[in-house]
Formats: C-alpha cells, sequence, structure tokens
C-alpha cells in the first residue's frame, strides 16, 4: 500500500523545522544557503525543499534573496527575530525576557 503525503502535515512541518535551522545554523557559520541546496541539506526532493522554503518565507520566517540571473543560486536567510530566538535556545539561554 502507497503511503499518501499531505502537504502541510506533520511531516512537512518537522521538515520546516529542520530547514530552519539548519539555514540558522550555516548563516551562524557565516555560510550562505542557497535554494539549489536545500534538498540535499534536507536528504529530500528538490520540489518538496523548494515548496517548504517557499511556505516559510510566505510565513515570514525565511528570506529568499533572489539571484535575477538563476533562481536556485537565490540565498535563503532566517529572519533576524526567528534567528536570534533560536540561537538563545540553542545556546541553552530563556527564551523569554
Amino acid at each position: 500500500m502507497c503511503e499518501v503525503r499531505k502537504p502541510g502535515g506533520e511531516q512537512d512541518r518537522l521538515l520546516e523545522a529542520l530547514l530552519v535551522e539548519t539555514v540558522r545554523s550555516r548563516q551562524s557559520d557565516g555560510q550562505r544557503t542557497r535554494l539549489r541546496e536545500l534538498h540535499i541539506l534536507l536528504d529530500v526532493a528538490q520540489p518538496l525543499a523548494l515548496r517548504l522554503a517557499r511556505r516559510l518565507e510566505d510565513e515570514g520566517t525565511l528570506v529568499v534573496n533572489q539571484d535575477p540571473l538563476d533562481a536556485l543560486a537565490s540565498t535563503v536567510t532566517v529572519r533576524p527575530p526567528v534567528a536570534n530566538y533560536l540561537q538563545r535556545i540553542a545556546s541553552g539561554k530563556s527564551a523569554r525576557k
């Protein structure tokens, strides 16, 4: 029996969280993340990675800085308030102020 994936389901939300943390971690290390790398970093199909990135951009979590010559070369960053929040959590500090 073939399992049918529902877009936006629990698995997608987990992948979105992984995508955000991966980009944030690379960003804090001074590394760029391009759209064409997302599927490799997440070990998923490229259309899925791009769909997740689009959804996170629409939600205001990510920023996609468009490359005018090559759309897949566009860089992805985590918006500063989200990145700062996640950095506090990663460093073990309270997320509350």
